[in-house]
């Protein structure tokens, strides 16, 4: 099977191909970025569209979007869910053990809701029952999101200044 190496049993590489081995079997997903045309899968070589151009203009293109980290960890948040955020895609997230910390849960679909229970079957009849009001509360939690204090920690302005008082003392 597909594993991130490195990770160890936190890994969730292995999930996001089950994730998307399972979406493939009803012509529900399509699949982007670089290395997937060397995966022998033939569920996943159907599903590879190839690299995108813009990732931002091929994500906005989709109601929703997996968005696995590569392993599970405290604080671990990358910049998948922002891609979702910045386009109006809404974001099934997996990953931070401590997400809600840093961002509210009104804006994200959280795997962890459906992963011990239904799994992707039940994650799936959850998102074909969303109505496009539904969907859009998830994009207005993120535009709330975006205006509140709690967002800057992830700004390159707030890097910048970190970056600055760890090399001034």
């Amino acid at each position: 099977p597909h594993r991130a190496k490195g990770y160890g049993n936190i890994e969730l590489y292995t999930k996001r191909v089950e994730a998307l081995a399972f979406f493939a079997k009803f012509h529900e997903v399509d699949l982007w970025g670089g290395g997937w045309d060397r995966v022998k899968d033939p569920a996943l070589r159907e599903i590879w569209k190839g690299r995108a151009e813009s990732k931002a203009e091929t994500v906005s293109r989709y109601r929703f979007a997996l968005c696995f980290e590569n392993a599970i960890w405290p604080g671990y948040i990358t910049e998948k869910i922002f891609d979702c955020f910045f386009v109006g895609t809404v974001p099934v997230y997996w990953g931070a053990t401590d997400m809600e910390k840093d961002i509210p849960k009104e804006c994200f679909i959280d795997m962890r809701d459906f992963s011990a229970k239904g799994g992707y079957g039940e994650l799936r009849a959850f998102l074909h029952s969303l109505s496009p009001e539904r969907i859009e509360k998830y994009r207005e939690a993120v535009r709330e999101y975006f205006q509140s204090g709690q967002f800057r920690k992830f700004t390159k302005e707030h890097f910048a200044e970190t970056v600055l008082r760890a090399i001034s003392g």
